[in-house]
């Protein structure tokens, strides 16, 4: 990736979109191997470049929302996070029916941010309906189903999950 990004922004005759596509892949890349300074910078790079050359409900820009929205959840700036998931969310539900599995990627991303935030019962219903929709439609090695498993095991073994009230409901193990 980083080869093709140097040849990339070595060409003035490139288009930009294709730029920002190798920047967001960068980013995601980064972030994967938990390089997140680099990856918020890369992500925020791709952003900009997308936001200025796409429509406001392109499919491009609510994946680079999501990368960028994912990785500052990680970073703990969780609220700046959740617009730019929300916005995700939104964009993809209405581009896609709304049991798509890009669609629980996005909500699972949104479910996993009010977890770290402490709002387990928004993020129960977000991971649950996500982890249907991927568990349906995904091989269970697929990233994104192993992510949203993960979530919500992860969820489901907090302490405040384990109690009798109305979220102990479920166990981890349900979850995988």
């Amino acid at each position: 990736f980083q080869q093709a990004f140097d040849a990339a922004n070595l060409r003035s005759s490139v288009d930009p979109i294709l730029i920002a596509r190798l920047i967001n892949n960068l980013a995601r890349l980064e972030f994967l191997r938990g390089n997140y300074f680099r990856a918020e910078a890369l992500a925020r790079d791709a952003l900009a470049g997308r936001s200025s050359a796409l429509e406001s409900n392109h499919p491009d820009l609510a994946e680079t929302k999501l990368v960028l929205g994912s990785i500052l959840t990680e970073c703990g700036d969780v609220q700046e996070a959740e617009a730019l998931l929300r916005e995700s969310s939104l964009a993809r539900g209405r581009l896609y029916p709304r049991d798509h599995w890009l669609v629980a990627e996005a909500e699972s991303a949104l479910g996993w941010n009010l977890v770290r935030q402490g709002r387990m019962s928004d993020a129960e219903t977000l991971l649950l309906n996500s982890w249907h929709a991927t568990a349906s439609v995904l091989l269970p090695e697929h990233v994104v189903r192993q992510t949203v498993g993960r979530r919500l095991a992860s969820l489901y073994s907090r302490p405040e999950m384990k109690s009798d009230g109305a979220l102990g409901t479920h166990s981890a193990e349900q979850a995988t």
